[in-house]
């Protein structure tokens, strides 16, 4: 029996890489320092808390999901502005 991806993210993650990467190739950067902080966490009933931003909240925000181990990575669906550039955004977070 596989798990479902539902399944798989019920519980809590910390935080270990945000990087940005410009549209427009130019140098990638790490905008929350090289050792972030946060952690982020999923309800087994599909609910997921703990945003960066405060004017998130109650917003949905597609992200691009992959799991290889005890990681999980999440990317921006479609790129955001950051910082005046067009980016797209890498959050890897590992089981707390």
């Amino acid at each position: 029996m596989s798990t479902t991806l539902k399944d798989q993210l019920v519980g809590a993650w910390t935080l270990v890489s945000y990087t940005e990467k410009p549209v427009d190739w130019s140098a990638p950067s790490c905008p929350m320092s090289e050792k972030p902080m946060g952690i982020i966490m999923y309800t087994p009933d599909g609910f997921m808390f703990i945003s960066l931003f405060p004017n998130w909240t109650g917003q949905t925000q597609p992200r691009v999901v992959k799991i290889e181990g005890d990681l999980l990575h999440l990317s921006n669906a479609a790129p955001i502005v950051s910082g005046g550039k067009t980016v797209n955004s890498y959050l890897t977070w590992k089981r707390a």
